[in-house]
């Protein structure tokens, strides 16, 4: 897969990809770039810089060790990050912290005794 993003930070066709046991080339835009960094499943490359993307496509594509090993990460990061029951869990926790929180900023503060 391959992702010359200029303005996305994050993308549901490189979740995609990694389901699918595929690597990735991505112009390293931030959370591109931490995807692909965490995953080892590709490589992250400078935005606008055409020539790095056309090296990087060219060098998965000849190392055939490299694109399998990429390829094994990318699976092996998906089921271990991004499968729907985890994203839930994430979720649910996220939720759970944000009404204690809300509830806590709404309880009537105690007053301090004067004396």
């Amino acid at each position: 897969m391959v992702l010359p993003y200029s303005r996305a930070s994050q993308s549901g066709n490189l979740a995609h990809s990694f389901a699918l046991g595929d690597p990735c080339v991505a112009t390293a835009m931030e959370g591109l770039k931490a995807e692909i960094e965490a995953s080892k499943a590709g490589l992250a490359v400078p935005p606008g810089d055409d020539l790095e993307l056309a090296v990087a496509i060219t060098h998965i594509m000849k190392h055939d060790a490299l694109r399998k090993r990429y390829a094994k990460n990318a699976a092996k990061y998906v089921t271990k990050r991004l499968t729907w029951g985890i994203v839930a869990r994430k979720h649910i926790a996220l939720y759970q912290k944000l009404v204690k929180d809300l509830a806590e900023e709404r309880r009537p503060k105690k007053k301090e005794n004067p004396f």
